[in-house]
């Protein structure tokens, strides 16, 4: 009997180890896995972005300056490739958004959906400018849940619910809450295209659309986001339509969705005198071009050094390296990308932050990246400014303009040490004319 004891004793903890190895092995996978992914990501918001924001910027270019030699048929054609590089942009997006959910760690608060709701309406109403839509709230509870996330349920709901109400002379859009064993539901209910309901399961997949594109715009992504979102929270979400009737979204929340989430879980008067104003580092020649005309349009900017990665960047601010002869001068603004070779953009903000000659000179950091990590560690090594690169190129020459028109002409900078205000020699790669003085 003791043997027999002893026996299943030793299978019990033989048993264990290799339950205990299994689960070690998986988490190292999962790690893995999901460092790859993060990696993924990063590499898509930077790699495939640049060449869309090209794609679209420099068509916008060959518009403005040749359009009026085109026939009407290229001109259509240049229309065409915009549109498509803007759609292609607005997919990179809602993917990066969506793959991110899924790394992202919840932050639960107790919350009142009819506060969160309002907000949501507020962000929305210049979608419903010149529509006719009645609006039918009504009272939904306080939970626990991620407020951003959560609000990003709504926004999708409620985005989709107007635009496909479109052709509806009167859109009823109707948001509502029952309760049921263990759970809130929220009910999103509209009058308009509707869908089939034989393909309902085909909503929340990834691409997968039921209408044409030019029936309603869309990249497919939305729902699958959305219900991404409501499983994180613990939650399910369907969907029930008929085609001209409208459609109806429910989802789930559990009542006490706390433990459902912890299981898934200085102005002054001194000026710079310096003969470089912009000092820019980016490795993409095409970006460069891009920002240049922006800047050149604006006609703010004498002189900017193109730094073509970081530690050019650094030898050319530090003076030393091929710039060891320049005296230092420095840039009244610097505009980094993040993604750089030998060093990258976060490591060069460290360093100019740790140089007394250059830790109060304004950077500005200019990148493709949305992923949070770099948005963080930029702020904490004291960044003046974190921008995205708009794909559209309208978009990104008005930022660039901006930046110029604040960093150079609005803003007053620090002022600079006397002993340190020594006149540079370095000459700067690329001389923009400007008409006109600050």
């Amino acid at each position: 009997m003791l043997t027999q004891i002893e026996g299943r004793d030793a299978a019990l903890r033989e048993a264990h180890d290799t339950l205990e190895l299994r689960v070690q092995q998986r988490t190292t996978q999962l790690d893995a896995a999901n460092k790859e992914l993060e990696a993924f990501s990063y590499s898509v918001s930077h790699d495939l972005r640049a060449p869309l924001r090209q794609i679209d910027g420099f068509s916008k270019i060959l518009g403005d300056e040749y359009g009026p030699n085109l026939d009407p048929e290229a001109q259509r054609y240049l229309r065409l490739i915009r549109e498509g590089a803007k759609n292609m942009g607005q997919l990179v997006d809602d993917l990066l958004k969506l793959a991110g959910i899924g790394r992202q760690e919840l932050a639960c608060k107790s919350a009142d959906l009819n506060s969160l709701l309002q907000g949501v309406l507020r962000d929305l109403a210049p979608e419903c400018e010149q529509r006719q839509i009645e609006w039918r709230i009504g009272q939904l509870p306080v939970v626990s849940c991620d407020t951003g996330l959560m609000k990003q349920v709504f926004a999708n709901l409620l985005s989709n619910a107007i635009k496909y109400t479109r052709r509806c002379e009167m859109a009823i859009i109707e948001v509502s809450h029952y309760a049921s064993a263990n759970a809130h539901v929220i009910v999103v209910r509209d009058n308009g295209a509707g869908f089939e309901q034989q393909y309902a399961h085909k909503l929340f997949g990834v691409f997968q659309r039921l209408h044409r594109v030019d029936e309603f715009e869309g990249t497919g992504v939305g729902l699958a986001t959305v219900q991404r979102i409501v499983h994180k929270h613990g939650g399910r979400i369907w969907a029930e339509g008929e085609v001209g009737k409208g459609a109806t979204f429910s989802f789930s929340l559990a009542a006490n969705s706390q433990n459902s989430a912890n299981k898934t879980k200085s102005a002054s008067a001194g000026r710079y005198e310096s003969e470089v104003e912009i000092l820019y580092a980016e490795d993409n020649p095409i970006d460069v071009e891009l920002t240049l005309v922006a800047l050149r349009r604006s006609r703010l900017v004498n002189s900017i050094h193109i730094a073509r990665d970081g530690a050019e960047a650094l030898d050319f601010l530090l003076c030393r390296g091929p710039f060891a002869n320049r005296d230092f001068s420095a840039p009244r603004l610097v505009l980094l990308d993040l993604k750089l070779p030998k060093v990258d953009g976060i490591e060069v903000l460290q360093a100019i932050r740790q140089d007394e000659r250059t830790k109060l000179i304004p950077v500005v950091v200019m990148t493709s990246s949305k992923e949070q990590k770099d948005l963080v560690e930029s702020y904490k090594l004291h960044v003046n400014s974190y921008i995205q690169k708009p794909v559209d190129f309208d978009q990104f020459q008005q930022v660039v303009q901006q930046l110029g028109l604040y960093w150079l002409v609005v803003n007053q900078p620090p002022p600079q040490e006397s002993s340190l205000r020594t006149r540079g020699t370095g000459e700067s790669e690329l001389e923009v004319s400007k008409k006109g003085g600050h």
